[in-house]
């Protein structure tokens, strides 16, 4: 599945780890969570009509306690994602499409909220 694929790609990025280690969580993040970390969850999933493409679009969620943490992890999302292309955990990715972000204080949890979204185009066969 994609958003697993998505998930593998981001956990095998030496300089992602370490800055959140392997807290990358689809859709919740656990209660008590240690931060930084980041969740995500598919948006939307249009598929081609006359080509078997797909290409979802995914929002990444970046939670911590500094907002330059945010910042960092977010740089260095987009360049894992950025224009990628290749094999996934066997999907054939046709290319990875950062589209806009916007960021967040959240005073009740006092945690910083950076949220990306990107569209994934892979051959959906």
């Amino acid at each position: 599945m994609i958003y697993k694929a998505l998930k593998d790609k981001l956990a095998s990025d030496n300089e992602l780890k370490k800055l959140i280690n392997d807290r990358i969580y689809y859709v919740n993040i656990p209660q008590n969570p240690i931060y930084p970390c980041i969740s995500f969850y598919r948006v939307s999933n249009p598929r081609g009509h006359l080509v078997d493409v797909s290409s979802p679009r995914f929002q990444i969620d970046i939670w911590a306690k500094k907002y330059s943490e945010t910042v960092e992890i977010a740089n260095r999302i987009r360049r894992i994602l950025q224009g990628s292309k290749g094999v996934w955990g066997g999907i054939s990715i046709i290319q990875g499409v950062y589209m806009n972000e916007f960021e967040d204080y959240e005073s009740d949890t006092k945690l910083y909220h950076l949220a990306a979204d990107y569209r994934i185009i892979y051959k959906d066969y």
